[in-house]
């Protein structure tokens, strides 16, 4: 219990300093921002989705449903170094950042009904940006000035949810969410002449609300089947419900050295239901494949009753790879490592200059195991989002998340 324990200090400690330099993608100033669908390195390295995966040894935040099968106290907890080049038609630039992703934990009830309990903390979408862009002004003694718009904040959730196991091998889960986190937008006016003043506007949003994650995996249809070479064939659904989140909005203005309140008020922000499906397989007990499709119509976001012009719906396909090494004696540090391996295909949410944004990636990564239960999970992105025809910009981007998850036995009831 001791190692747990230790592990929650460093997730407190990790989530209190997470002051690195920005910045994400240029389109999420649009909407809630990117949508963050894993907070593992272990689904990064798989195209980020297997809904229909169900680990001994992993919590999944995709499907509810997924825990059923885990028979120890699980904690997990991950970061994440985001990187991206900018291009544009006549220049390229790269930005980055390192988060603290998120952390889970769990443990089994009853075994016998499939019985699993696990809460956390994990991110949902994220909105980091810094675009500046130079103008001349009309008066000549004012001279040139720029505009600089940058962004930063999203939304995260607390969950707790559980899973249980229905006749014929049927598995049900559930996890009630809780939404929250601050958006804040500031626009910056410089002048380069001396008669110019600063001018800052700040717009902040306080969010919070409610939403649910259900989740099913079907039985084992590779029994019916009876082929030797394929085994544990399984289809599973995920559907996140809509979330009606409240607002509280606060538009300041800094100019002339005076801080001023220009607005404040309260709105709604209806966001979008989610449902992911997918099947997955093992073949000759060691390799496990999985498809995935994703579905969220953000056109029908809206805050305050009032919908974008900039969001379509979102779609995602992914195809993951693992290779898990069966366990044996005597195996070496080589021969125990698990191997990853995913592309995706993602239609986002943004829509500018009526192009859609679309997002290619190509994933790899590897879980390296401390001990019998413990894993180090480590998961590489790179992706390719935008173009930079239509006056729009073209990011390549690069993800390295890191994952710690650990395992041990709770709760064990002794015969006297």
């Amino acid at each position: 219990m001791k190692k747990f324990i230790i592990a929650f200090i460093i997730i407190l400690l990790a989530y209190c300093d997470v002051i690195f330099p920005q910045s994400g993608s240029s389109y999420t100033r649009l909407g809630l921002g990117d949508l963050t669908l894993s907070y593992s390195g272990r689904k990064i390295g798989m195209g980020q989705l297997g809904v229909s995966v169900a680990d001994y040894d992993y919590l999944s935040n995709i499907n509810p449903a997924s825990w059923y099968r885990i028979n120890k106290t699980r904690v997990e907890f991950g970061l994440g170094y985001n990187g991206a080049i900018f291009s544009d038609n006549q220049q390229s630039k790269f930005y980055s950042e390192t988060d603290f992703e998120g952390f889970t934990f769990g443990f089994p009830v009853s075994k016998p009904n499939g019985i699993f309990v696990a809460l956390g903390l994990l991110p949902v979408t994220d909105v980091s940006y810094n675009i500046v862009q130079s103008y001349s002004a009309l008066d000549p003694q004012a001279g040139d000035y720029s505009i600089n718009f940058e962004g930063k904040g999203g939304l995260s959730k607390l969950f707790i949810g559980g899973t249980y196991e229905l006749p014929f091998g049927v598995v049900t889960g559930a996890q009630f969410d809780y939404y929250f986190g601050s958006i804040n937008y500031l626009s910056k006016i410089r002048f380069n002449g001396e008669s110019g003043f600063p001018v800052d506007f700040t717009k902040s949003y306080e969010i919070s609300g409610v939403g649910g994650t259900f989740g099913i995996i079907s039985p084992d249809f590779s029994k019916l089947l009876d082929l030797n070479l394929i085994s544990d064939l399984r289809f599973g659904v995920s559907f996140a419900t809509n979330a009606k989140l409240y607002v509280d909005t606060v538009i300041t203005s800094l100019a002339f050295f005076s801080l001023d309140t220009l607005n404040y008020g309260k709105s709604k922000i209806e966001m979008p239901f989610r449902i992911i499906t997918g099947m997955s397989l093992v073949l000759n007990k060691k390799y496990l494949l999985s498809l995935d499709y994703l579905y969220q119509p953000w056109s029908k976001y809206s805050m305050s009753g009032n919908q974008s012009g900039y969001l379509r719906d979102a779609m995602k396909v992914s195809l993951g790879f693992e290779y898990r090494p069966e366990k044996a004696l005597g195996l070496s540090f080589w021969e125990e490592i698990l191997w990853r391996a995913g592309v995706s295909y993602e239609q986002t949410q943004y829509k500018l200059n009526n192009e859609g944004i679309d997002h290619y990636t190509i994933a790899g990564g590897f879980s390296v195991p401390l001990s019998q239960e413990n894993f180090l999970d480590v998961g590489l992105q790179y992706g390719i989002k935008g173009t930079t025809e239509y006056n729009l910009i073209k990011e390549n981007t690069f993800k390295l998340y890191l994952g710690i998850s650990l395992g041990e036995l709770w709760f064990i009831r002794f015969d006297k």
